[in-house]
C-alpha cells in the first residue's frame, strides 16, 4: 500500500439551504422529503475508484446524511492523511466550516483539498482567502486527486506534514502565502475508457432517490455516457467545456454491472445525450440487444432532437427526457444564446410526446431584460405544452460571465457563492421589481400543477409505485406553496 488514507466528503447540508422551503419538507413532518433528493455523488465516486486502483485507502462520507458535528467527527476517526472536499456554490461557506474545523484539529497533519462544479467555475483563486483549505482540484478531480496522492508518496514519502510544494497538473495551492497554479488548469481527462468504473461499494444504493421527474423506480442509479457540452449557453458553468464520449462497448459493460446489482432506474447526466446523434442511436440499439429492462432518463437538447433517436430512445426503455426550454419569448431565449426558437420547441415537446416519451422542461425567469409580462408568457407557454413535468428557476449568472462582470448594466445582483443557485433568487433584471422573480416562480409551479387536464395527465401516466408516491409528495409541496 502507498501508504495515504483518504477521506472524500460531501459537506454538511440540508435540502433548505439550496430548494424554496415549500419544496422540501412539510413544517410538521421534516422526514418526508417533498420535490428534492439526494443524488448518488458519482464525481466521487468516479475518485474513490481511481485511488483504490492505485492502491490508497478511501472512506466516503456523505454530509446529507450527517450534522455538522457528526460529520466533522467521522472524518476524526477515520485519521486521514488527505480530505477531499466536494463543492457546489451554495455550499460554500459550509465546505470552508468544515475544512477550518479540520485544520483546527490537524494542522499540517492532514491536507485538504476542494474540488467540484463550483471549482471548476469560479478557479483555483475561490480558496485565496481560506487558508484552510491546502489545494484546489481544478478539473476532473478523478485525474488530479490520485496523482497528487502519487506525488506526495514520491517526494515526501507519504509524509503530508512535509508537503511544501504539488507539482500536478490541474491544481492550485498554496506557497509561502501566494497561490501557485500548475497548468493546464482546468485538466480534464481526455479517454474516459481508462478510468474504472464509478465505485458504487461506498454507497448504499437504498439511501439515494432523485427528485421528483427524475426517476421511475428504485433503486436508481447515475451515469455519464460523456463529459462536457458543446454549447455555450451564458447561464450554465458546464457550457463549452471539451465533449469527450465513452466508448459504447465500455457504457454497455457498465450497464450490465449495474443489472446485476439490481438497478432498476438510471439517469443519464450527460450535458446533451445527443450532442452525437449516431452515437446515441447506435447505444439504444446495443441497449435493445442487450434487453435490459432499465428505466432511463436523460437530458436533450431541443437542436439535437432527431425522430429516428426518440423512437430508438422509447425502445430502449427511456422514459422520460429534459428539455432546457427557458423562455416563450424569443429576445429572451436570444439573450441566453441558446440557438433556439420558440417555434422548434413547441414542435420538439409536442413530437416528443406523440413518440411515448414524458418530458420534462425548464424555464428561467428573470432573464436579463426580461420584464414582468414577458415572464407571464412564458408560463403560459408552459402550460400550453404537452409536459409531465416543469421546473422554474430564477436567472443565476456565473462569475466571468458578462451579466456578472457588469452586473450594474443588467440589474442588481448578489455575488455572494450561497446565493448561485438555479433555486435561490440572487439577481433583480432592471426591467423588474424587487420580489418580482420570486413571485413569478411561485406563480408558475401553482399554475402549471395545479391544472385539472394536468391533474388527469399524471394520474393516466402513472405505471409504478415510485409514480404514486412522487404524485403524493409533488400534491403536498403544491399544498404547502
Amino acid at each position: 500500500m502507498p501508504g495515504l488514507k483518504v477521506v472524500l466528503v460531501v459537506p454538511s447540508y440540508s435540502f433548505n439551504d439550496i430548494y424554496p422551503d415549500y419544496q422540501v419538507s412539510l413544517p410538521f413532518l421534516d422526514s418526508l422529503k417533498l420535490v428534492p433528493g439526494a443524488t448518488h455523488p458519482l464525481g466521487i465516486s468516479y475518485i474513490s475508484s481511481v485511488l483504490k486502483e492505485r492502491g490508497y485507502e478511501v472512506e466516503f462520507i456523505d454530509g446529507v446524511f450527517e450534522s455538522k458535528l457528526s460529520l466533522t467527527s467521522k472524518i476524526v476517526d477515520e485519521k486521514p492523511d488527505i480530505v477531499g472536499v466536494q463543492a457546489v456554490a451554495p455550499l460554500w461557506d459550509r465546505v470552508v466550516e468544515l475544512a477550518d474545523d479540520l485544520k483546527n484539529i490537524y494542522g499540517s497533519e492532514v491536507l485538504v483539498g476542494v474540488g467540484g462544479s463550483h471549482v471548476n467555475t469560479v478557479g483555483g483563486a475561490c480558496i485565496e482567502d481560506h487558508e484552510c483549505l491546502d489545494f484546489a482540484a481544478v478539473g476532473d478531480g478523478d485525474i488530479i486527486l490520485p496523482d497528487v496522492c502519487d506525488f506526495i508518496v514520491e517526494n515526501f514519502g507519504g509524509d503530508v506534514s512535509k508537503v511544501d510544494e504539488l507539482k500536478v497538473e490541474g491544481t492550485v495551492y498554496r506557497k509561502e502565502g501566494e497561490l501557485v497554479y500548475n497548468r493546464p488548469c482546468p485538466r480534464f481527462a481526455e479517454d474516459l475508457d481508462e478510468l474504472p468504473f464509478p465505485d458504487r461499494e461506498i454507497i448504499d444504493l437504498d439511501d439515494y432517490c432523485p427528485s421528483i421527474g427524475f426517476y421511475r423506480d428504485k433503486p436508481s442509479t447515475n451515469m455519464v455516457t460523456t463529459r462536457g457540452c458543446l454549447m455555450a449557453c451564458n447561464f450554465c458553468h458546464a457550457s463549452d467545456l471539451p465533449l469527450r464520449k465513452r466508448s459504447l462497448d465500455n457504457v454497455i459493460e457498465e450497464m450490465k454491472l449495474l443489472e446485476e446489482k439490481g438497478v432498476k432506474d438510471i439517469v443519464i447526466y450527460d450535458q446533451d445525450f445527443g450532442a452525437d446523434v449516431e452515437r446515441a442511436k447506435e447505444l439504444c440499439k446495443r441497449i435493445i440487444e442487450e434487453d435490459f429492462s432499465f428505466y432511463i432518463g436523460c437530458n436533450l437538447r431541443i437542436t439535437s432532437f432527431d425522430e429516428e433517436l426518440v423512437k430508438l430512445m422509447a425502445e430502449a426503455g427511456f422514459w422520460r427526457v429534459f428539455y432546457g426550454l427557458e423562455s416563450g419569448v424569443q429576445k429572451n431565449l436570444d439573450a441566453l444564446n441558446k440557438g433556439t426558437t420558440v417555434e422548434e420547441i413547441r414542435e420538439v415537446v409536442e413530437k416528443t410526446d406523440e413518440l411515448g416519451l414524458q418530458v420534462l422542461g425548464s424555464f428561467i425567469i428573470g432573464i436579463p431584460g426580461e420584464t414582468y409580462e414577458e415572464a407571464l408568457e412564458t408560463l403560459e407557454f408552459a402550460k400550453s405544452l404537452p409536459l409531465m413535468f416543469a421546473k422554474f428557476a430564477p436567472y443565476s449568472p456565473w462569475p466571468d460571465s458578462d451579466v456578472w462582470e457588469n452586473s450594474e448594466r443588467y440589474g442588481e445582483l448578489d455575488k455572494s457563492y450561497g446565493k448561485m443557485s438555479m433555486n435561490r433568487v440572487n439577481f433583480i433584471p432592471k426591467t423588474m421589481e424587487e420580489g418580482d422573480v420570486e413571485k413569478l416562480l411561485r406563480k408558475g409551479f401553482k399554475e402549471f400543477y395545479i391544472r385539472p387536464s394536468y391533474i388527469w395527465k399524471r394520474f393516466k401516466a402513472m405505471r409504478t409505485l415510485e409514480d404514486l408516491k412522487q404524485n403524493i409528495r409533488g400534491f403536498l409541496s403544491f399544498i404547502r406553496s
